[in-house]
C-alpha cells in the first residue's frame, strides 16, 4: 500500500498532504519525546509510544493513504491555509479539512529516519501485539487549527512549565485512536494497556505555539 499523492504546494500554499506530514510530528503530550505519530509523503508512518523506563512501549511502522472511496480524488492536494494573523486568531479554532486514511501497521524493523537501527523492534512487536494489530483500519480524521493546550503534560505539576504548552496544530481522529486497542494486544500487556487508557488518545498536536 502506497500514498502516490503529489506534496507539491503553489505558491506559498499548503495541502491537506504537506500539513499532515509534518517534519515535527503529531503528539496528545507537551511535547513528541515520548509519544508520536509521523506521516511521510511516501505513504509509510511510525508511531512511537516510549516510556521512561527500561522497556520500549511500542514502536511500529505502517502503511498509510487517503481513502478515496470517502474523500474522493484530490484529497492530497487539497489546498489549505494554516496562518494565523495573531493571537486573537489564533484563539479561533478553525478546521480547515476532513478526511479518512486507511493505516496498516507493518512487523518489519523501522527505517534508520524513525531512529531504532539498533533495537530489535521487529521481535518486540512480535511479543507484544496480535496478529490481527496488522489488518488495514480506516481512520475519519480532522485537521484543525488553534491555540490547543497538550492533553497530557509531562512537567511536573508544580513546575514553572507546567500546563503552559500550546499548539497551533490539531490532528483529531473522530472514530478510535490510531493506537491499536486493547483486543489487539497480547494478554501478557493487559495490565500495563489498563493502565495506560490509550483508548482516549484522539487528539494529535503539531507546530508548537508556546511551551518547552
Amino acid at each position: 500500500m502506497a500514498t502516490e499523492q503529489k506534496l507539491e504546494q503553489a505558491g506559498n500554499g499548503e495541502t491537506v498532504a504537506s500539513v499532515l506530514c509534518t517534519k515535527y510530528n503529531w503528539t496528545p503530550d507537551d511535547r513528541a519525546n515520548w509519544r508520536s505519530i509521523a506521516f511521510r509523503e511516501d505513504g509509510v508512518g511510525c508511531l512511537k509510544l516510549l516510556s521512561d523506563g527500561p522497556g520500549t512501549l511500542l514502536v511500529c511502522e505502517f502503511d498509510w493513504e487517503f481513502n478515496e472511496d470517502y474523500n474522493g480524488p484530490g484529497t492530497a492536494e487539497k489546498k489549505v491555509d494554516t496562518r494565523q494573523e495573531d493571537l486573537e486568531d489564533s484563539l479561533r479554532t478553525r478546521q480547515i479539512a476532513e478526511f479518512a486514511i486507511d493505516i496498516k501497521f507493518r512487523n518489519s524493523q523501522p527505517r534508520e529516519e524513525f531512529g531504532f537501527g539498533s533495537i530489535d523492534i521487529e521481535a518486540a512487536n512480535s511479543r507484544r501485539l496480535k496478529e490481527t494489530a496488522y489488518e488495514q483500519e480506516t481512520f475519519f480524521v480532522r485537521l484543525e487549527v488553534g491555540n490547543f493546550p497538550a492533553q497530557h503534560d509531562t512537567n511536573p505539576p508544580d513546575s514553572e512549565a507546567y500546563g503552559k504548552t500550546r499548539w497551533a496544530q490539531r490532528l483529531s481522529f473522530q472514530n478510535k485512536s490510531p493506537i491499536p486497542p486493547r483486543d489487539r494486544w497480547r494478554d501478557s500487556f493487559q495490565g500495563m494497556l489498563e493502565a495506560m487508557n490509550w483508548e482516549i488518545e484522539t487528539n494529535w498536536f503539531s507546530h508548537k505555539l508556546r511551551g518547552d
